[in-house]
């Protein structure tokens, strides 16, 4: 029998999984999205942003995070850190750059490397895999 705040725990992941669900993301891209989103934007840069998170994601999935013991080693790190700067500042693939000044995405950028850094020791990610199973 569950207690109430292993009950609690399971409801807040499931509102989560619904959350990611109504906004089109999966929970991961989701946390990336809820780092890099901000209030007061229209509709066509919110969905830049899903876009964003979705695609530094799995760029970083696909290609820095692969790497064995990443956070172990100084050039790695910073490699991470320095695609997910470029990836978010780049016109092509960044953040709608009329919505974000040069400041805000440096923060974002920083956001999002302590959250890459913390959830993804491996890939697939451990945190992601464990809350999936729960």
């Amino acid at each position: 029998m569950i207690g109430f705040e292993e009950f609690k725990l399971v409801q807040e992941l499931d509102d989560e999984a619904h959350r990611a669900v109504r906004e089109g993301l999966d929970e991961e891209s989701l946390a990336i999205f809820d780092l890099l989103n901000k209030t007061d934007l229209k509709l066509s840069d919110i969905q830049r942003i899903k876009a964003v998170a979705t695609q530094l994601l799995m760029r970083l999935k696909e290609e820095k995070l692969r790497v064995d013991q990443w956070r172990e080693k100084e050039a790695t790190r910073d490699a991470v850190r320095q695609a997910i700067h470029d990836f978010l500042w780049s016109e092509d693939t960044g953040l709608p750059v009329d919505c974000f000044a040069e400041q805000e995405v440096e923060v974002k950028a920083e956001d999002v490397f302590r959250h890459i850094y913390r959830a993804y020791t491996t890939v697939p990610s451990p945190f992601f895999t464990a809350h999936a199973s729960m």
